[in-house]
């Protein structure tokens, strides 16, 4: 739409001025002439809404992914070949539920082994209980027993922790989000086979300059976009902030916290667009950012003002009106409005296009892109340019024509 305007009000101005007609005047022979600025006044269509008063806020912005706070890579403890997987990407999974059985044959038939010596040595301290209790051997050999049946019993429970080992289970209740692991490979242990996230821990850690640790405080809104989930806006909040400043990038790390109804939409890893409102005003005077022009560190708008009864309207066809250059002091900004603190209220309507070619004072029309498409519709731009090129043809004819003193 900006575009379509500025195209408009282009071709509008061309034809109104002609490509800027001069006055020639001869200056002591045939072939000198002098060019005098004698351009009319112009009319310049421009664009104008008046101010709003709304709440308006200004943020900090950066980019994170979302991470689960609790997020969990499970490894098998022990060697072994893969013989089941029972879960996979994707799969919600309860704390202790198996994810991998590993084979455990020779494992199960060195525990029965190790069962049957311990019911052998169990056999022989409860007869060696007997004769010692009658006198009939010694404390010694009745100690020695004790001690060989319960080192037995310590060897089968610590054969029997090790076979749970060979059954891999979920260390935390969540979603299977990665697996590595196929039924036949041989399992290594302290390699990485699965990776379990709790969703209800998903967050976002953002990284916020400096300069802004008077203003950051617990418990901060901040506005949060997922690329994966369109233009759908996230509410979270600060839980924390890391006060320690990253020397490299000079920002601190802030901790933001989803609401709870949101998580379920969310996923790990998501690119994520964060705005941290840093500071909001309520019923502020806006105006559109392209209102606000910068000149020498100052910021101005023109304003629309009705002509003086002493100034006469260049085109009586249509109502016709004068731009004031005003300067003005800004406040918050957002992506669209600027805060303006002083030189305008409520009632004064500001140009938001067209104003680049504009001096104080300048005449103005207010109109708006499709009012001037509709007006320039049967003349195109090249129409336009022709009809500019024949008028200074003609002005410049009949100037040459003219000699002082005929």
């Amino acid at each position: 739409m900006h575009r379509y305007l500025t195209i408009a009000i282009a071709t509008t101005c061309l034809i109104a001025v002609g490509c800027g007609p001069t006055a020639l005047r001869a200056n002591g022979g045939a072939n000198t002439v002098e060019a005098t600025s004698q351009r009319p006044m112009t009319v310049v269509p421009v664009s104008a809404v008046l101010p709003v008063r709304e709440a308006i806020s200004e943020f900090a912005r950066t980019d994170s992914r979302i991470e689960a706070e609790n997020r969990v890579e499970v490894s098998s403890e022990v060697m072994g070949r893969c013989l089941k997987v029972k879960f996979e990407e994707g799969d919600h999974v309860k704390k202790g539920a198996v994810l991998v059985e590993l084979d455990k044959t020779e494992q199960l038939a060195q525990l029965r082994q190790q069962q049957a010596q311990e019911t052998n040595a169990k056999n022989d301290f409860e007869r060696m209980k007997q004769l010692f209790a009658k006198g009939l051997d010694s404390e010694q050999n009745y100690d020695s027993a004790l001690a060989t049946y319960r080192q037995q019993q310590e060897t089968v429970n610590q054969t029997r922790e090790q076979i749970l080992k060979y059954s891999i289970r979920a260390p935390i209740s969540g979603t299977i989000s990665m697996k590595d692991v196929q039924v036949g490979e041989i399992v290594s242990s302290g390699t990485p086979i699965f990776t379990v996230v709790d969703p209800s821990s998903y967050m976002l850690v953002v990284r916020i300059e400096e300069s802004e640790i008077p203003r950051l405080h617990e418990g901060q809104r901040a506005l949060v976009t997922v690329d994966a989930l369109g233009d759908e806006v996230f509410e979270t909040n600060v839980r924390r902030i890391n006060m320690s400043i990253d020397a490299d990038s000079g920002t601190v790390g802030v901790i933001l916290d989803f609401k709870k109804e949101d998580v379920p939409k969310l996923r790990e890893s998501a690119f994520a667009r964060v705005q941290m409102i840093m500071d909001t005003r309520e019923n502020a005077l806006l105006v559109p950012k392209e209102a606000v022009m910068e000149e020498n560190s100052r910021w101005y708008v023109f304003a629309v003002r009705d002509l003086s009864e002493d100034e006469t309207p260049v085109n009586a066809d249509k109502p016709e009106f004068k731009a004031v250059k005003i300067e003005v002091t800004t406040g918050l900004e957002n992506s669209d409005y600027t805060e303006v603190i002083e030189g305008i209220s409520d009632g004064d309507r500001v140009v938001t296009y067209g104003q680049q070619t504009l001096k104080s004072e300048s005449r103005i029309s207010v109109t708006t892109a499709e009012h001037e498409l509709e007006t320039a519709a049967a003349v195109t731009a090249e129409e336009a340019l022709e009809i500019a090129k024949a008028r200074k043809a003609r002005g410049t004819t009949n100037r040459n024509m003219f000699t002082p003193g005929k």
